[in-house]
């Protein structure tokens, strides 16, 4: 008896074989179980190129430990104010990113009329220096009024921009008609190797601070 493989399947059979690597490979990757591989080989790539010399001098102000410790936490807004005088006057610089969200929700519980007067002082640099660039975000869950705010990733079918989330804005007077531009700070399900290029909103198209910079 001949335990020689049937020539006429054997072929068959290894093409099968070297078919299921690519597909499973795509059935894995539709479910999402290759994220974490490609995220790593994301990373590996960014690290074997090396970083960039970038055209323009950025600098980043960080509010760490020892500013919060120093100034009690929150900070009034007038602090933001003189913050934002400095890095003009003293600092040169040709325009100011605040990754800081100052709408309506971000008021603390105490001080109302100090904070109101912060913010007036604040929104009066912002109008002064124009060039401030104030973080705007979709909500992904519920915030202080309860609201959630879709981000439109077209991709996901937000095609019709009337139909669209507004992000939640730095409110008055710190965003005014003539002063203060918003700049979106959100990432793509809170990946940061994933930020969005535009939001189209009903009241206007939305970009990311680094680009608005």
């Amino acid at each position: 008896m001949s335990l020689k493989p049937n020539n006429k399947i054997f072929p068959w059979l290894r093409y099968f074989l070297f078919l299921c690597v690519p597909l499973s490979w795509c059935i894995l990757g539709h479910f999402g179980s290759l994220q974490f591989l490609e995220y790593r080989l994301l990373d590996l790539r960014y690290r074997m190129r090396g970083e960039m010399a970038s055209p323009i001098k950025i600098v980043y102000v960080d509010i760490d430990n020892e500013a919060i410790q120093a100034y009690r936490w929150p900070w009034n807004h007038s602090r933001y104010a003189q913050l934002t005088d400095a890095l003009f006057a003293e600092g040169n610089v040709k325009a100011v990113g605040f990754d800081v969200l100052f709408s309506e929700n971000s008021f603390a519980d105490f001080g109302i009329k100090e904070q109101k007067e912060g913010r007036m002082l604040f929104g009066k640099s912002i109008h002064q220096h124009k060039d401030v660039i104030l973080a705007a975000a979709y909500v992904p869950g519920p915030g202080l009024l309860q609201e959630k705010r879709r981000f439109p990733w077209i991709f996901e079918g937000a095609t019709d921009p009337a139909l669209n989330d507004t992000p939640e804005l730095p409110a008055f007077p710190i965003l005014g008609p003539t002063w203060g531009t918003p700049g979106l700070i959100d990432t793509y399900r809170g990946v940061p190797r994933f930020a969005p290029i535009f939001a189209d909103a009903s009241v206007a198209s939305f970009y990311p601070m680094s680009l608005q910079l």
